[in-house]
C-alpha cells in the first residue's frame, strides 16, 4: 500500500512592526523592530541603537543578555486578561535580539488584537498597542 496526503501550511500568526522605542540601557535605546502573535507564541525582536559588546562578569552586555524575558513582559487581552508567558530563549548580536516566549493558555488572536504588550527594561515601562496585526508573511 501507499497513499499520498497533501498537506498544507498556512502560519495563522500576525504581525506589527511597532519601530518603538522600549528602553534604554545606559543612554542606548533600545526598539522593538517587529511583534509576531500567534495563539500559542510570542515572538520579537529588538535592536539597540549602538553595539552592545557581551563581556563575561556583568555590566552593560550582562543587563542585554537579560533583557528580554518573561519577568520583563506582560501580555494581555483587549478584555484585560494577563495571558502568562515562558521564555523559550531566542538569539542575541550586539545590535538585536530575536526572542520567542510560548503563551500558557492558548488565545485567540481575536482577543489579542486591541490588547497590549506591556515591555520593563531598567526602570522604565512602555505598553506597545495590539492593533493593525496583518497576516505573517
Amino acid at each position: 500500500w501507499s497513499c499520498e496526503v497533501p498537506v498544507t501550511w498556512q502560519d495563522m500568526g500576525r504581525s506589527i512592526q511597532p519601530n518603538q522605542v522600549v528602553g534604554q540601557l545606559d543612554d542606548i535605546n533600545i526598539t522593538m523592530t517587529e511583534l509576531y502573535l500567534s495563539p500559542m507564541t510570542l515572538r520579537l525582536q529588538l535592536e539597540s541603537e549602538a553595539p552592545i559588546p557581551q563581556k563575561f562578569g556583568g555590566g552593560i552586555g550582562n543587563r542585554w543578555v537579560q533583557l528580554a524575558n518573561s519577568d520583563t513582559m506582560t501580555l494581555t487581552t483587549r478584555n484585560e486578561e494577563v495571558i502568562p508567558l515562558t521564555d523559550l530563549g531566542g538569539s542575541l548580536g550586539d545590535q538585536d535580539q530575536n526572542r520567542s516566549f510560548r503563551l500558557e493558555e492558548i488565545t485567540a488572536l481575536e482577543d489579542l488584537e486591541g490588547g497590549t504588550l506591556n515591555v520593563r527594561i531598567e526602570c522604565g515601562s512602555v505598553d506597545i498597542p495590539l492593533e493593525g496585526l496583518v497576516p505573517a508573511e
